[in-house]
C-alpha cells in the first residue's frame, strides 16, 4: 500500500509539472527608464537613424479617395490603408491604387467595423468586433476563411503561420478571460492560450481608464513583441507555448505603470513601436509629454519633442514600423508646401521626389507615405 501511495504521488507530481510547463516562461536581463528618457530632452534629425527616404504619392481616384488613415502597413512591395471609412485599400509601392478589400455589411464576407488588420505573404486578416469575427482573404480580396470569435480581440499579429490575438481590453470586458493572449493556425481553429491575467480590475477602475487599455504587437527578428500600455513588461512571443520577458519599463517614484496609470494617469504610454535597434514610445511622464527614441544597443533613450527634424522633408516621429525595419509616417503634401510658403522655404531645398510631388499636389489628394529605411 505504501509503495503503491509513493507511485500515485510521484504521478501527481509529474502531471503537475506538465501541466505548470504548458506555458514556458523564460526571464531576461534589461529594463528601460521611461522616466530618465523623457527628461533627457535631445533634438535629433531622423538622418541620424535612417540611411534613406523615400517620399510616395498615394494615388487620388473616386475608388481610392482616403478621409483619414487609422493604420498604415507595407508588405512585399504594397501598401495597406485603414481608413477612418472603414476600408482597407491597397496601392503598389509607387502609390498606384490596385483594390479595396472586403465590404461593409453583415453578411458571409463583409465587415461592419474594423479595428485591427493585418498582412502576411499571402493574406489579409481583418478584424470585427461588433460582429465578433475575423475574416481572411487572399491579396485579391477573395475571402477565404471567416471564422466567429468567442472573445473580443483588441488587436493581432502573425507568428510562424500562427496567428496572435491579444484580449479584448475595453472597459466593460477588461479581462473577462484568464489569459492575456489567444494563439489561432491560420484556418483561425484557437489552439492555445498565453499569458494568463495577473490584474483583476475593478469595474470603477476600469471606466476611469477609458479606452486608453491599448495593446501592441511588432515583429522583430522572427519573433513578436507585445506590450500593454498600463503594463511593466515589454513581451517577446517565441511560439505559442513560449513567452520571454524583454524589458522592464522603470517609472521613477511609482510602484509600477498600472500603478501610476490608476492613480493619477500621469503616466501613460500611449504609444509603442519596435524596429531592430531602437523603442519609439508616445506619452506622458508627470504631465510632461514626450516622443521617446530608445537606442537599444547604447541602452539610452532621448525625448525628442514632436519628433525627428529633417530638412530636406516634414518632420516625422513614426505612424508605424514595418517588419523589414522601415518608418512609416503620414502627411499631407498640399499641408507641407503650404508651411513652407508660410516659414518662407524655398521648395527646392527638399529631396528631389518630394519637390515633385509638391509641384503637382492639391489640397483634395490622398496623403503621401514617408519611408525611412532604419539603420
Amino acid at each position: 500500500m505504501k509503495k503503491f501511495r509513493c507511485i500515485l504521488l510521484s504521478l501527481l507530481v509529474v502531471v503537475a509539472l506538465t501541466f505548470s510547463c504548458k506555458h514556458t516562461v523564460t526571464y531576461t536581463e534589461g529594463e528601460i527608464d521611461i522616466a530618465a528618457c523623457v527628461e533627457n530632452n535631445r533634438q535629433m534629425n531622423i538622418s541620424e537613424i535612417s540611411s534613406h527616404i523615400d517620399y510616395i504619392q498615394l494615388e487620388t481616384s473616386e475608388e481610392s479617395l482616403i478621409g483619414q488613415i487609422r493604420q498604415v502597413k507595407i508588405k512585399n512591395g504594397n501598401i495597406f490603408i485603414l481608413d477612418k471609412t472603414q476600408a482597407i485599400l491597397m496601392f503598389d509601392i509607387s502609390g498606384k491604387f490596385i483594390r479595396k478589400i472586403g465590404s461593409i455589411g453583415q453578411g458571409p464576407g463583409e465587415y461592419i467595423t474594423i479595428f485591427d488588420f493585418l498582412v502576411s505573404d499571402s493574406s489579409i486578416y481583418t478584424m470585427d468586433r461588433i460582429q465578433l469575427k475575423i475574416i481572411k482573404y487572399d491579396l485579391n480580396g477573395k475571402v477565404l476563411i471567416e471564422k466567429k470569435m468567442t472573445s473580443q480581440p483588441d488587436k493581432f499579429a502573425v507568428l510562424n503561420d500562427s496567428l496572435i490575438a491579444a484580449q479584448y481590453n475595453y472597459p466593460e470586458f477588461a479581462y473577462n478571460n484568464d489569459y492575456r493572449i489567444s494563439i489561432f493556425n491560420k484556418n483561425l481553429d484557437k489552439i492555445a492560450d498565453l499569458l494568463t491575467s495577473d490584474y483583476k480590475i475593478e469595474q470603477s477602475q476600469a471606466s476611469s481608464m477609458a479606452t486608453h487599455m491599448r495593446s501592441f504587437f511588432q515583429n522583430v527578428n522572427d519573433t513578436l513583441t507585445f506590450w500593454e500600455c498600463r503594463d511593466d513588461i515589454i513581451y517577446k512571443i517565441v511560439n505559442e507555448k513560449t513567452i520571454i520577458e524583454k524589458y522592464d519599463l522603470k517609472y521613477k517614484n511609482k510602484l509600477s505603470a498600472q500603478d501610476g496609470y490608476m492613480i493619477s494617469g500621469k503616466n501613460e504610454i500611449s504609444k509603442m513601436m519596435e524596429s531592430a535597434n531602437y523603442f519609439f514610445f508616445s506619452g506622458n511622464y508627470n504631465d510632461k509629454f514626450g516622443q521617446v527614441i530608445y537606442l537599444k544597443n547604447e541602452k539610452t533613450g532621448f525625448n525628442i519633442g514632436a519628433g525627428f527634424t529633417n530638412e530636406k522633408g516634414p518632420s516625422m516621429f513614426g505612424d508605424n514600423v514595418t517588419e523589414d525595419n522601415k518608418l512609416l509616417t503620414v502627411f499631407h503634401a498640399y499641408n507641407f508646401k503650404k508651411q513652407l510658403e508660410k516659414d518662407k522655404i524655398p521648395v527646392e531645398q527638399m529631396v528631389e521626389n518630394l519637390q515633385e510631388i509638391m509641384k503637382t499636389c492639391d489640397f483634395d489628394d490622398n496623403p503621401c507615405i514617408m519611408v525611412a529605411t532604419l539603420k
